[in-house]
């Protein structure tokens, strides 16, 4: 056999060798286009329960992570809206703003994500000084803003994970008295 014949059968083992590899790593990727045409990435959140603890009053949100990524909470702010001494006015530019608490619960959502098709919690911690008093707060604007990344797991390195679509929304309740 010719020179030329043996070398160029070594290089197409070799690309075929490489492809097999990669397709064996990376499986059936598609491109992000394809992907959200169609799969619409979104999380679901909703009010799970209220309850009084040391420090004040326990507020909880479940989040239902619909996607087939894990969502990673980057931030969360539970707001309460004044209102105006003598008025029944709301202004929108004096508000109470709560970060998300310290728990197990916030931790998990936090750093690891929440599953794909699984749940996670959001818990804010109202303290025990503050009366929610309908005479100085609409409680019926609190909202829930919240902000998080889908995030895909890389094959290669384990626990390695790349954002996919960034997402945030607000929960507005019906009601949570």
């Amino acid at each position: 056999m010719s020179k030329f014949i043996k070398i160029s059968g070594f290089m197409f083992l070799i690309i075929v060798l490489f492809i097999s590899v990669m397709q064996l790593f990376l499986g059936n990727t598609m491109d992000v286009r394809d992907y959200e045409s169609k799969n619409l990435n979104e999380v679901v959140v909703k009010f799970d329960s209220k309850k009084s603890v040391d420090r004040g009053v326990c507020v909880r949100f479940r989040i239902y992570n619909n996607s087939r990524y894990h969502y990673m909470l980057d931030s969360s702010v539970m707001k309460f809206e004044s209102i105006a001494p003598g008025s029944d006015d709301i202004k929108s530019d004096l508000y109470l703003s709560i970060d998300t608490e310290n728990s197990s619960w916030n931790y998990r959502s936090y750093s690891y994500g929440i599953a794909p098709k699984d749940e996670g919690y959001m818990e804010f911690i109202i303290p025990k000084g503050i009366s929610f008093d309908r005479k100085y707060f609409a409680l019926d604007s609190t909202t829930v803003e919240y902000r998080g990344s889908f995030m895909v797991e890389v094959p290669l390195f384990k626990g390695f994970r790349i954002p996919v679509e960034y997402n945030s929304g607000i929960w507005r309740p019906q009601t949570i008295e």
